[in-house]
């Protein structure tokens, strides 16, 4: 801005301009029309554009097949001025795109020479112009926003947008259509595109920008006992906040991350909560735990603005607690990174007498011990990282065990703590080491002997053939105690497995290969085990979650989704034994 011009130029400028954008047209529509059974492109994903459109040249009656992304970038001059705030144009282009690939999806009938058509180049549909003038600001709005679509309540939205009047942001937002005058506005008052969206589809609306994997070795980015990401404990209801991207070796476009989220030094049982957003009393839990138990639970969870983290420990007012988290990996939206195969737990490593799956016998304290990964339960030799269950038994004294790709007896990072006596399993996404192994630590009193078991669940891949990634706010779609009944109600009973649905709910699509997320037990009346998965068994070979009694507990997933998009759950105790059981889900894969 030159130092004569005031900010009441701009607005009087951008006015002008919405003027003069008066008689570009853009959709009124309200809801899509009524579509046909058959299909013309015929597309499905709603995570990945179709790469071409068939578009109907009203002047000549002929239909094309135009690259998509250039004929989003082609309408995109004929809807948005080039002078408006790129952040107005960023949303613009959402709804563009998504318009067109709605009705890639949903044919409504239309032929021409040359065969079906998706779209019409006028003012029926979209203006498709192909000599219109492409300005930069344009292209960038297409380009910045290309990997990221919307769904509300899993369905992918039809994007109806308007020119509307000059109100002041988001007044006229009916949840249908964007107003583009009034969005305009949004943009001045300096809002982003992504936020714009919100105000003008939701509530309930959830950004999809699939992604894809970058496994790191384990590192602590947050520990506020020595002011590593923070100084000082947490109080209760009093949300956090740190920085992730910049550290641990995550960049600045990564949009979510993996990692380990540990307690210490608790004054009182609670639960910890992390997400992308700051919120002092939440609605879903992470960690679960009593008083003087160092506990940890991995996580997959979604940045939030500017490569953020929050964090709130819910417990009774007054009581304090220490928290530690180490990022195993990132999630960037492109395709440089790795895609998701999603497996039946399978059983790689068991070290008990009589079982000797992967490596034979007992870890002795502070010695690295390495196994293969590759080759078994399904994972292939260019497998680059894992998901997975890692369980502790049989430990002789209290500590806690490391797993990464690098074989280290001194380990910097903890995956999984322990007492004595406690049977406990935390899960994993990790990256592998040479030769596709991976490499345990057991951190205890010299002398000390533990068991260990993994079962894996997943795998990654530097290559497109398998799932990418996204990111959710954490929303509960599983809560079978009395007085919630979300997904199932009533508490299940032994070795009896229950499916609940998971597409559908808590912004998951149709569309979902799998998932990740939260789950937790509690109110059982004996010791045991859960088990998720895509089947449903009554009699499970791996464990998800491991118990006893009185000890409410979580434990992260990345499972497959059964058919239909469901889950199931086993109880596994004592017969006439119970629990309930709840599940947050936090992101979900896509092929």
């Amino acid at each position: 801005m030159s130092p004569g011009t005031s900010h009441l130029d701009v607005r009087r400028r951008l006015a002008a301009a919405a003027f003069l954008a008066a008689t570009i047209w853009l959709p009124i529509v309200s809801s899509p029309p009524v579509v046909q059974a058959a299909a013309c492109t015929g597309w499905s994903s709603t995570t990945t554009p179709p790469p071409t459109i068939r578009v109907l040249r009203v002047s000549t009656g002929v239909v094309v097949a135009v690259d998509f992304e250039t004929y989003v970038k082609v309408v995109m001059p004929a809807e948005w001025p080039s002078t408006w705030p790129i952040e107005s144009m960023r949303a613009g282009a959402v709804a563009i795109k998504q318009y067109a690939w709605y009705y890639t999806m949903h044919y409504r009938g239309g032929t021409g020479t040359g065969g079906c058509y998706d779209v019409r180049d006028d003012n029926t549909d979209q203006v498709y112009s192909p000599a219109i003038t492409q300005y930069p600001s344009q292209i960038q709005a297409v380009e910045s926003t290309w990997s990221e679509s919307i769904t509300k309540s899993g369905v992918f939205v039809f994007t109806g947008y308007r020119p509307g009047t000059n109100v002041a942001c988001g007044t006229d937002a009916d949840g249908y259509h964007l107003f583009q005058r009034s969005a305009l506005n949004c943009a001045i008052d300096g809002k982003t595109g992504e936020e714009i969206l919100q105000i003008y589809y939701g509530p309930g609306l959830v950004i999809q920008a699939p992604t894809t994997y970058h496994a790191l070795t384990p590192a602590r980015v947050l520990d506020c006992r020595d002011g590593t990401g923070l100084s000082g404990s947490f109080s209760s209801n009093v949300a956090r906040t740190f920085t992730v991207t910049g550290h641990g070796g995550v960049p600045a476009n990564a949009t979510a991350v993996t990692g380990n989220l540990t307690v210490t030094q608790q004054t009182s049982l609670g639960y910890l909560y992390m997400g992308p957003n700051a919120t002092n009393n939440p609605t879903s839990s992470t960690l679960n735990f009593p008083l003087g138990d160092d506990r940890a639970n991995a996580v997959t969870v979604a940045l939030g603005a500017g490569g953020t983290l929050s964090v709130t420990y819910v417990a009774v007012p007054g009581a304090s607690a220490q928290v530690i988290f180490d990022v195993t990996g990132y999630f960037t939206p492109d395709t440089s990174g790795a895609t998701y195969h999603a497996l039946t737990p399978a059983r790689i490593l068991d070290s008990r007498d009589g079982y000797w799956i992967g490596l034979a016998g007992a870890f002795s304290s502070h010695v690295a011990r390495t196994f293969g990964v590759a080759g078994r339960g399904g994972v292939p030799g260019n497998a680059t990282a894992v998901t997975g269950n890692l369980t502790v038994t049989q430990q002789s004294n209290l500590g806690y065990l490391y797993v990464g790709p690098n074989a280290t007896n001194d380990p910097t990072s903890s995956t999984l703590n322990f007492p004595l006596g406690d049977d406990r399993a935390n899960a994993v996404t990790v990256a592998l080491g040479a030769g596709g192994t991976l490499s345990v630590t057991y951190v205890a009193v010299p002398g000390a002997s533990a068991q260990v078991i993994f079962d894996v669940t997943g795998y990654f891949t530097p290559d497109g053939t398998g799932a990418t990634y996204v990111a959710l706010t954490p929303a509960r779609v599983l809560d079978s105690r009395d007085g919630y009944w979300i997904g199932l109600s009533g508490a299940s009973s032994s070795h009896v497995a229950r499916t609940f649905t998971v597409t559908g709910h808590g912004g998951v699509p149709s569309t979902a290969i799998a998932v990740t997320g939260n789950l937790t037990v509690t109110g059982q009346t004996a010791l045991g085990y859960l088990y998720v998965g895509p089947n449903a068994m009554d009699d499970p070979t791996s464990s998800t979650i491991n118990f006893p009694l009185g000890d409410d507990r979580a434990n992260a997933v990345t499972v497959a989704l059964g058919a239909g998009g469901t889950l199931s759950v086993t109880y596994v105790a004592v017969p006439g034994a119970t629990a309930q059981v709840i599940f947050d889900v936090t992101g979900y894969f896509t092929p």
